[in-house]
């Protein structure tokens, strides 16, 4: 997934006010069918975080990639303070997932929320 890599490795080159901490587990399997989407859903959800992040607080995105026999999986935890849960929400779920992709929100509060994605 050389797009998703190029992401998560140049992502600090810039002044972000959300901080990117990446894990991949589990085998080694190749997904470069959904490395554009991967992609664009990874910079779809760090810029609309950009918009609603209070830019003093200290604001965590750990991504982590569980890759399984059943499927692949894709966490995305957030800690910091939101400025506008709703927007972000609506934004969020307004995204178009691809075939085969599915957006689960697990948990949405003030300072923190969980999302999972999933590839079958």
């Amino acid at each position: 997934m050389r797009l998703f890599a190029g992401f998560v490795m140049t992502y600090h080159w810039n002044n972000h006010a959300v901080r990117l901490d990446v894990e991949v587990l589990g085998e080694l399997k190749d997904l470069s069918q959904y490395d554009e989407f991967v992609y664009n859903w990874c910079c779809y959800l760090t810029e609309a975080l950009e918009k609603y992040v209070d830019y003093h607080a200290e604001n965590y995105l750990s991504i982590s990639v569980c890759i399984e026999e059943r499927g692949i999986r894709f966490f995305f935890d957030f800690s910091g303070i939101l400025t506008d849960i709703q927007k972000l929400q609506n934004k969020l779920q307004c995204y178009e997932c691809a075939q085969g992709v599915a957006l689960v929100e697990q948990h949405m509060s003030e300072d923190e929320f969980s999302l999972m994605l999933t590839i079958s």
